[in-house]
């Protein structure tokens, strides 16, 4: 399992994703609990990037074990 720092942003093509930006790039997300889905909060992630398919096509998902606020 992996740490992940960044912030929470809300893309919208064909529809909407929640994805954390860092500062290497972005991870779609499995897993988000709804009190995280907040534009431009800042998050702690540990997870596991896994290769599902998803409609952003932006690479591995992060799937999601724990999550905190910064």
């Amino acid at each position: 399992m992996k740490t992940y720092r960044g912030k929470m942003r809300l893309v919208k093509l064909e529809g909407a994703s929640w994805m954390l930006e860092t500062t290497e790039r972005r991870y779609p997300l499995q897993g988000l609990p709804p009190e995280f889905k907040q534009e431009g909060l800042e998050v702690e992630i540990e997870g596991e990037e896994e290769a599902v398919f998803n409609f952003l096509m932006a690479g591995k998902t992060l799937k999601i074990s724990k999550i905190r606020q910064l």
